[in-house]
């Protein structure tokens, strides 16, 4: 396996609130992100991957263990360190439609980051059109709204926003749990692209072995705060160890029960 990227190293979470007993979301959970490679966390819902997500991109603080990216501590970063994390890390979520302001245009949305970190100045027209071709969308699409496109369509856009900063990782929340199988397999085959072309780190979050099965060179089986399994995909996935990793790949549906028979 290459350098990580991203690890989490014994990383405890406890959600604590008045007159109710607490509820552990991650106990001493290890995980290691390759380099250049995409990795998949699953699990059910409940099992802790949402928190691990915040974890990751330092919107949650353990209460114990340690979240380093490249060698920066996530939790805690310093000037140049954390402008850095925010522009070198970025997020793909499930719901284009709630992720992408309604009254900005393409364009606004896209090229929103830029100007943030002072990129493309002069010329940020121009790079949002090349990344929306990038994505499989029309240079043409540069002054509409979300509301007039597809789910799919819209999840392209996320996804153009967040590489329009050159990011080193993506992190996709469940990316196409929200959209029907035939677009799903377009914007999986879009992430692969990307990846590939941009030399990209991508810890893909799913619940689905399924869509995790398709991409991630590296799965990691997240179950009640504990990661149980982890290892090369074709391992994992065709040979797993654990019962709960049995039981999820028993759960994925089978597109010809008699042919499976």
């Amino acid at each position: 396996m290459t350098n990580p990227l991203l690890e989490l190293k014994g990383v405890d979470v406890t959600f604590r609130s008045f007159a109710r007993p607490p509820v552990t979301a991650l106990d001493d959970v290890y995980l290691r992100v390759p380099e250049g490679e995409i990795t998949g966390l699953v699990g059910e819902s409940g099992s802790g991957k949402s928190t691990a997500l915040r974890c990751c991109v330092g919107l949650q603080r353990p209460d114990d263990g340690f979240v380093t990216y490249d060698g920066i501590d996530v939790v805690r970063p310093r000037g140049a360190a954390r402008r850095r994390l925010r522009r070198e890390i970025q997020l793909v979520y499930q719901d284009p439609t709630a992720s992408l302001d309604p009254r900005m245009t393409v364009q606004q949305i896209v090229s929103e980051g830029m100007a943030v970190h002072g990129l493309y100045r002069g010329g940020r027209r121009d790079r949002v059109a090349e990344l929306l071709e990038a994505v499989g969308l029309d240079a043409r699409d540069l002054d509409r709204y979300p509301r007039s496109f597809s789910g799919g369509q819209r999840q392209r856009i996320a996804i153009a926003r967040a590489l329009a900063v050159e990011p080193r990782l993506l992190v996709c929340d469940e990316p196409v749990s929200s959209l029907d199988v035939s677009v799903q397999a377009q914007i999986l085959n879009l992430l692969q692209d990307m990846q590939e072309s941009l030399g990209l780190t991508i810890l893909f979050v799913a619940h689905d072995l399924a869509v995790v099965r398709q991409i991630c060179a590296r799965v990691a089986v997240l179950h009640r705060g504990r990661i149980v399994e982890e290892g090369p995909a074709d391992q994992v996935l065709v040979a797993p160890r654990e019962e709960y990793t049995r039981a999820l790949l028993d759960a994925v549906p089978v597109p010809d029960p008699g042919r499976a028979a």
